[in-house]
């Protein structure tokens, strides 16, 4: 052995041990497992794994393969491409995923990252089997993506054993979408199961510049819509011009939006993921600020005959069916604008509708609808405690629903029957649930009278209102039986249960209020014919 290599070899292992010792010393500081890695395609051998149902590799359709694009681990990701379904095509495109690793045992998450390179939305599907039972009864996870998005799925391992899935004895993946709306192409990598404590794996430099590389489309369709939506709204502020201050302020941040999301492309770091989910929406809340100004403009036409007190702020008011939802801050709307309502209905019965009302020159306090007896036409009266106007309430959603949506944020939901006033941002749409009741004794015939705007207790604008009750009455209960459970469950999961704990101990808990509350809760459902039942599932899906 010369003296050159001799001293290398020296050399090499007082580096290991150099090297061994600040291992174990990092180790010791921060422990952080390494994740067990199920696939991540780096070996072709790998594609053996994957069929579909035993008959094919491919199947009819579709691709399975590797790709060097889009890889969160090493060089490849996997390819799953499938054409758009068209009537008469396999609904559920799919392939199963063999698992050398069957016992899933001390492990919490499956981790997998998934990329749609597509132009139109998609769902990325798993289930979960183990070796008793079929593939497709066990349990499903799903995962919306919009165009050009990336998801990193993560699938808590307490839910399948909610549905008495046995992690010891794994036997499968089945990987699926639905019916895709276009050409799919979903790229997935780094199929893992995680421990408790272990991190959330990061993602590339690589898979970044990829991911980046591909938004031009959504950058050019956002602007296409920024600019579109720019453009009408200088239409609108021809005719009314107090609108403009109030969409320069509305835009103002839309468009910041769209330049952040342009500059985290050219950056093409890890922004670049929060810019993309910042617009997800953002194509409907432009819609929404359109439709808005459309109501603000025709509003203008019968401003003249409902305003009450010019000095009020300047709002707009109009009306919508019960049948619509109307959001108050996404998506397009319809409100019809009228300064008078009309309803009909029979004896023994509720219809309802709705006041919408939104604020354009700065946000507006205590704001009600009020409306006082009709007055019919030979001298009867239909009282004002039959005419009910409550705040409509709302819930914020963070993120696309496995089911899909146009809209992440606020919704309507719960109808505020304690609170009749509510203050207004500016922009907000606001809407006031108005049910009509007219009692089973109440003279048939055309009731007239006012509903009123109020702002700080003031009547800003009033429109005429008018009900005709019809001459028969309608039964108290319904002569149909009502497919409905009304009955409260407790049914706490895994994820949320620690959170959820303390309300769970709180007398207004469903399952503890129910019993002082039943009688009034099975009254309020009689209303409006619904019977107190609960539906037995088993028979129901035995006689289905």
């Amino acid at each position: 052995m010369s003296g050159s290599f001799a001293y290398a070899i020296a050399m090499f292992h007082s580096a290991k041990k150099l090297f061994g010792l600040w291992f174990l010393l990092l180790g010791t500081a921060c422990i952080a497992p390494a994740a067990t890695m199920l696939f991540d395609f780096e070996d072709a051998a790998e594609l053996k794994a994957l069929h579909d149902e035993h008959k094919s590799t491919l199947g009819p359709g579709k691709t399975v393969d590797r790709a060097e694009h889009f890889a969160s681990s090493g060089k490849y990701a996997l390819r799953f491409a499938t054409p758009g379904w068209k009537k008469g095509m396999p609904q559920w495109p799919a392939f199963d995923a063999d698992l050398s690793l069957t016992n899933w045992t001390g492990y919490d998450r499956l981790y997998v990252d998934v990329f749609n390179a597509s132009a139109s939305p998609q769902r990325f599907s798993i289930f979960f089997a183990d070796t008793t039972i079929p593939l497709r009864k066990g349990y499903s996870h799903q995962v919306h993506l919009p165009p050009f998005s990336y998801a990193p799925v993560v699938v808590p391992l307490a839910k399948l054993t909610e549905k008495k899935i046995k992690l010891a004895a794994m036997r499968a993946l089945h990987i699926f979408t639905a019916e895709p709306p276009g050409d799919m192409t979903l790229y997935m990598d780094r199929i893992m199961l995680l421990k408790k404590g272990e991190p959330l794996p990061e993602l590339p430099a690589s898979f970044l510049r990829d991911f980046a590389a591909v938004q031009a489309p959504k950058l050019a369709a956002l602007n296409e819509d920024l600019a579109r939506v720019r453009t009408h709204l200088q239409q609108q502020m021809t005719a009314v011009p107090a609108l403009k201050n109030w969409a320069d302020h509305a835009l103002q941040p839309l468009g910041k939006r769209v330049g952040d999301f342009k500059a985290a492309i050219a950056r093409a770091d890890a922004s670049v993921l929060d810019a993309d989910r910042s617009v997800v929406s953002l194509s409907g809340e432009l819609e929404h600020l359109e439709s808005l100004a459309t109501f603000r403009a025709g509003f203008e036409a019968v401003r003249s005959t409902a305003q009450i007190h010019p000095a009020q702020p300047d709002l707009a008011v109009g009306f919508a069916t019960s049948m619509e939802k109307i959001l108050p801050l996404g998506l397009t709307f319809n409100a019809a604008l009228t300064n008078r309502v009309t309803l009909s209905l029979a004896r023994n019965e509720k219809e309802s509708f709705q006041v919408l009302v939104t604020p354009f020159g700065g946000p507006v306090r205590q704001v009600q609808v009020r409306i006082g007896d009709l007055q019919g036409e030979n001298g009867q009266r239909l009282v004002s405690s039959n005419l009910h106007a409550a705040v409509m309430g709302y819930v914020e959603t963070k993120s696309v629903p496995p089911y899909g949506s146009a809209h992440v944020g606020w919704w309507p939901d719960p109808i505020l029957d304690f609170q009749s006033t509510t203050d207004i941002a500016e922009g907000d749409l606001q809407s006031f649930w108005v049910r009509v009741n007219a009692p089973a004794s109440q003279a048939p015939g055309v009731y007239r009278g006012r509903l009123e705007v109020l702002t700080d207790g003031k009547t800003a604008f009033a429109f005429d209102l008018e009900v005709q009750v019809y001459p028969f009455r309608l039964p108290d209960r319904s002569p149909l039986p009502m497919a409905i459970t009304f009955a409260p469950e407790d049914s706490p999961v895994t994820d949320n249960n620690q959170e959820q704990k303390a309300w769970r101990q709180s007398p207004e808990y469903p399952v503890k209020a129910w019993k002082p509350n039943k009688l009034q809760w099975a009254d309020f459902l009689a209303q409006y014919y619904f019977d107190f039942v609960k539906i037995n599932v088993a028979f129901a899906q035995k006689i289905a």
